[in-house]
């Protein structure tokens, strides 16, 4: 037994500083993403890597990391911009990604175009990604994004920045975003922004058409034009289905038009325990809970209640000649409601 505890203990050490979680009901924060406290980082500049099974670990990167090889894994490291993946099976762990001194530097534009961490093929797991326009951008399948935080920002009005965004992504497959944090109430402050989720199916030149969301679940959502924006075309003609959308939460009034857009709901299979929240960030926890999404809301939420109808009341102003014809000298109208 003394020798197995000494083998564990030595195990431990090797393996350096470990990362903190952050489980349900509690949410990703910066406490429990990003390279683990105490890990000491070696310097380095951007990366390309071109080696299959390549790891880099403990590193500090002034640049980008450009994978173009498979089965790469980065781990507690830093990354001054960016990392994209061209190869399969990359796995991002206990890493953070983007500028230091976010929001104030914020990137969207570049070798990524603006993106901070894509495009297909990857997993990250316990990642700050801050500094960015556009957070996480999915062209393809085999992408998972869990237990990280997200932290968007703007500096340009003109950005349509996102927390993720797919393009690109048709007929993608394998797809999952699962407790995560997507704040984009940074880009609101003085730059331009669309939502902290996009997976937009409303027009072809989005590349989305046959796409398939296999798990949308247990993220917050913050800011944006809406928080959570999933279109379908109005005509229903452009293929696409989410397989699950469950337990996620949009921090109450962070948007700036309504808390959602959801076209077509019957393109999604399963949808639960959606609701709109009051939400402590600092903490990563859930303070209550302000009203329910059920119903996949088409239309977006909160739902306005509709107008009444106007009603057109018209007055004739008449004269009477008798035994001649009545005469009608003039016509007003004016709506009402009901």
């Amino acid at each position: 037994m003394r020798t197995l505890l000494l083998a564990l203990a030595a195990a431990l050490i090797s393996m350096g500083a470990q990362a903190a979680t952050c489980p349900l009901p509690q949410y990703p924060t910066v406490n429990c993403t990003g390279v683990p406290a105490g890990t000491a980082l070696t310097a380095s500049g951007s990366m390309t890597i071109t080696t299959a099974g390549t790891v880099v670990d403990a590193k500090k990167v002034t640049g980008y990391i450009d994978v173009r090889a498979d089965n790469v894994v980065i781990k507690r490291s830093e990354v001054s911009l960016y990392i994209t993946n061209r190869g399969k099976n990359l796995l991002i762990e206990d890493s953070t990604v983007g500028s230091s001194n976010a929001p104030n530097t914020c990137n969207n534009a570049g070798a990524s175009g603006g993106v901070g961490i894509g495009e297909h093929d990857f997993t990250m797991r316990r990642v700050y990604l801050r500094g960015w326009s556009d957070g996480v951008r999915i062209s393809g399948s085999n992408v998972t994004v869990e237990d990280s935080l997200i932290v968007v920002c703007s500096n340009n009005p003109a950005d349509h920045g996102d927390g993720v965004q797919a393009y690109g992504a048709q007929n993608g497959r394998n797809i999952h975003l699962r407790h995560n944090v997507w704040d984009q109430r940074p880009a609101m402050v003085a730059g331009g922004y669309t939502a902290p989720i996009w997976l937009p199916n409303d027009r072809l030149d989005q590349l989305n058409s046959g796409a398939e969301w296999t798990e949308i679940k247990d993220n917050i959502l913050a800011g944006g034009t809406m928080s959570f924006r999933m279109p379908g075309d109005p005509a229903n003609s452009i293929p696409w289905t989410a397989k699950e959308v469950s337990g996620n939460k949009i921090v109450n009034k962070t948007w700036y038009y309504e808390a959602t857009e959801i076209g077509k709901c019957n393109h999604i299979l399963a949808w639960n325990n959606n609701a709109i929240v009051t939400y402590d960030f600092a903490n990563g926890v859930v303070l209550s809970e302000v009203s329910k999404l059920t119903n996949c809301p088409e239309s977006g939420t909160p739902t306005p209640t509709p107008e009444p109808t106007p009603v057109t009341h018209i007055t004739l102003d008449v004269t009477v000649h008798s035994p001649g014809p009545i005469v009608i000298d003039s016509v007003t109208s004016h709506a009402v409601s009901p």
